[in-house]
This record gives C-alpha cells, sequence and structure tokens, in this order.
C-alpha cells in the first residue's frame, strides 16, 4: 500500500490468508517483563530513500520519529507509506520512540457485489471493528479457521463487498458493507487472528457492516462525521 487512497467502489483482487497478519491493540504482557512497557497504535509507517522505516503517524494524528530505523521483509520500497501495527517504547518529548516491530496491516478496497457470480459468506469469528480516531479507515478484526493443505495451493479469499449505497439529502452516504469470504476446502483446525483497513477518505456518513460468524450473522453501524 503506498500513496494516497480515495475511498469508493475499487475493484481488486481478493487477499488470500497468507498475507494477513494477526495484531492486537495491546501490550505483550503485564508486570514488569521486557515488553511490560510497550506501547501499541495503528499508524502509517514511513520508509526513507533506502527503504527503511523512519517515522510513523498514528491514527490519533501523532507523529512519531524512530530513534533507530526499522527495515522490514514486507516492505521493500522507498519513500512510501504503509498501513502497520507499531510497537514501541515510550514517547519522548521531542515525538522520538524507539521502535521494536512494526506488523503490516493489509488495506483492502470494496468491490461492488454486483459485479461478482457469487459473494461467499463463509464464516468468521469476529472480534471488533472501529474507525480510527482520525476517521482515515474503518478497521475489522477477526479470525479465520485455518489449517495445514498438504500439496494443495488452496488458500482462504477475504475482501470487504458493497451492496449498496444510499445518498441522503443532507450530503450524507449510508453504505452497506459485507465481509466476503470464501473458506476454499481449507481446514478448520485452529484460529488465525487478522486485522484489515478499509480506507474512508472522501466519505461522510454511516457505514452498514454485516459479517457471517459461526455464532450468527452480525451488523454493525458506525458513523463517520
Amino acid at each position: 500500500m503506498r500513496g494516497k487512497k480515495c475511498w469508493g467502489i475499487v475493484a481488486i483482487g481478493w487477499m488470500a490468508i497468507s498475507l494477513l497478519t494477526g495484531c492486537k491493540h495491546e501490550t505483550y504482557e503485564s508486570g514488569d517483563g521486557q515488553y511490560s512497557y510497550l506501547q501499541t497504535h495503528y499508524v502509517e509507517a514511513m520508509t526513507n530513500s533506502g527503504g527503511l522505516f523512519v517515522n510513523a503517524l498514528t491514527d490519533e494524528n501523532v507523529r512519531l520519529t524512530f530513534t533507530k530505523p526499522v527495515q522490514t521483509t514486507w516492505a521493500t520500497t522507498a519513500d512510501s507509506t504503509y498501513r502497520a501495527l507499531l510497537y514501541h517504547k515510550r514517547v519522548m518529548s521531542d515525538g522520538s520512540t524507539e521502535p521494536f516491530s512494526l506488523r503490516p496491516v493489509p488495506v483492502v478496497r470494496l468491490r461492488d457485489a454486483a459485479s461478482l457470480s457469487q459473494v461467499y459468506t463463509d464464516p468468521v469469528v469476529f472480534e471488533s471493528t472501529w474507525v480510527s480516531a482520525n476517521k482515515k479507515y474503518l478497521n475489522v478484526s477477526f479470525a479465520l479457521k485455518t489449517g495445514k493443505v498438504d500439496g494443495k495451493a488452496t488458500q482462504q479469499q477475504v475482501m470487504l463487498v458493497l451492496d449498496r449505497m444510499i445518498k441522503n439529502a443532507d450530503g450524507t452516504r449510508d453504505a452497506y458493507i459485507r465481509v466476503f469470504h470464501r473458506q476454499n476446502s481449507v481446514p478448520e483446525y485452529y484460529q488465525s487472528a487478522q486485522v484489515m483497513s478499509l480506507p474512508l477518505e472522501g466519505f461522510k456518513g454511516r457505514v452498514h457492516l454485516t459479517v457471517n460468524t459461526y455464532k450468527g450473522k452480525v451488523v454493525k453501524m458506525l458513523t463517520v462525521l
């Protein structure tokens, strides 16, 4: 994910489970352990000319400068911006912080449901959904049930699809979105935690998100104003 993203109906390929990374917005452990004082923030992290992460902007619009560059295997483009979950130590008065790790957060685009031959809604383990404090992203936290597939390149497919968009007289919109999930015969032995972010730039109104879970259908309404 690089550069500015506009909110709207943009066709993209599905996301495979191997591209998703489990993230939780919490510290590693309680007490006085090695990681007990780590903070976590969802961020837009920036690379320098050498492809190393050097600073980040949190979802609370706080700009952080890293005390040391961070190199990852998943970010290889110089002078670019990536969505990520940052683990770091306390922030100093000058806005600098010591980074511990960066984990990628996939940025997805809406696919118009009418453009698909079939909308798969195989169940997922739903955890939460929220709009980032700066109103830039709709975030969905969930888990997929998965397992090893011998001799096959089978992967699960996940995306967000738009069923309908209603334009209101006050200029706001109501977007009705579903979580598309195709289990694709992948075994369901254990859970793999996932987070995905949908850019909200230019959107004002309400998002009605429907998720099919193992406990039944869940519908959440979030306001973006």
